[in-house]
């Protein structure tokens, strides 16, 4: 699931009324956003957020927060807690009541990037959302060395390299390998929505590159596990099934142009 697709499921769970949310990022920018994207989604809501007392988050700061909020709320209130690995165990137990009891119209957001360390008891009551760091840090890093790249071309290249950082930078540094990655993505793009006239001329382009064929099948699976959560039906499942397949094939020294042409047609 990439970011945005993260950020929607948030909003999703909390219209959906699921008032415990365990995030599993520590990333300042990440919880900026969630917050932001909160306040513009749920415009009277009210924003407040708790951090450990030095090494830890104590008991009496889960009370403290229960007992601010026990009052009846006629308007949504998020309540952020930032590094909930801290909690203590007392914390903890402090905190599993309040799953227990839910406050009507309260919402808690938990960050941490090490959700084993909180009881098993409080994870199974929250939904959990796992952020992709290797898509934060593919972003961060294109920023970092190329400092004149715009959003719309990092957006690119996440799809086109599988936010491949080594790939992304060679791309950047040389202009035939990238437009020859990015004809590979667009041939991906024709074998999933185009017709069987132009599948078939892009397919026909690999028939004598093994490997480039392999690349081009995990291009094309990528696509379909992206529409897939969008579209869960059994016709994109079965294409993901068969490019699986077809990609196992061809490292097995199967013919490139009849698993092509199979998994075109």
């Amino acid at each position: 699931m990439d970011l945005k697709n993260q950020f929607k499921a948030i909003i999703s769970l909390i219209k959906n009324n699921k008032q415990t949310l365990i995030v599993n990022t520590n990333d300042s920018k990440i919880k900026n956003f969630i917050e932001k994207s909160l306040q513009k989604n749920f415009a009277s809501s009210v924003s407040l957020t708790y951090k450990p007392d030095g090494s830890s988050l104590k008991t009496e700061t889960i009370r403290k927060i229960v007992g601010d909020l026990s009052t009846k709320k006629t308007q949504k209130h998020f309540i952020f807690i930032d590094q909930a690995e801290k909690m203590t165990l007392g914390a903890q137990n402090a905190f599993l009541k309040v799953l227990e009891e839910p406050i009507n119209q309260v919402y808690f957001i938990l960050f941490t990037n090490n959700p084993k360390k909180l009881l098993k008891t409080v994870i199974s009551r929250s939904s959990v959302i796992n952020f992709n760091n290797e898509i934060i840090n593919f972003e961060n890093s294109l920023k970092k060395q190329h400092k004149d790249i715009t959003e719309q071309e990092i957006t690119k290249l996440k799809f086109i390299t599988n936010q491949n950082l080594e790939i992304a930078n060679r791309m950047l540094e040389n202009s035939d390998f990238y437009k020859e990655t990015e004809e590979l993505a667009l041939d991906a793009k024709t074998l999933v929505s185009d017709s069987t006239e132009n599948k078939l001329l892009a397919a026909r382009k690999y028939f004598d590159d093994r490997e480039k064929a392999i690349s081009l099948i995990k291009t094309t699976v990528k696509i379909y596990q992206t529409i897939l959560l969008k579209n869960n039906s059994p016709k994109i499942k079965n294409k993901i099934s068969e490019g699986l397949n077809s990609i196992k094939r061809l490292q097995a020294n199967g013919s490139v142009k009849i698993i092509l042409l199979n998994f075109v047609l």
